[in-house]
């Protein structure tokens, strides 16, 4: 029988440790999964100038003292206005 040696006992572990290391992933931002970064811009005009026809998933339009689900849905896009009917916010959830 052949003695083991410390550095051959940790070679193969080394080696087999190697193996499955990936680069760790990053996750999407939050902020991109209903692509409220692309509409930053819509703040300050009319909610008008939002075309829902371009909207990957649902919309809410939430103006002043609408009552909205509490619910997060990283998919979903919401726009909150003014009174006035102007884009306050663009966020997911």
């Amino acid at each position: 029988m052949r003695p083991v040696t410390l550095f051959g006992g940790l070679l193969v572990p080394t080696i087999l440790m190697a193996c499955t290391m990936t680069d760790p992933v990053t996750p999407p931002n939050p902020a991109d999964l209903c692509g409220a970064s692309t509409l930053q811009t819509l703040i300050g005009g009319p909610v008008s100038a939002y075309d829902a026809k371009t909207a990957k998933g649902a919309v809410r339009i939430i103006p002043p003292g609408t009552a909205v689900t509490m619910d997060f849905s990283p998919d979903r896009l919401n726009i909150e206005t003014d009174a006035k009917g102007v884009v306050t916010r663009v966020t997911c959830g």
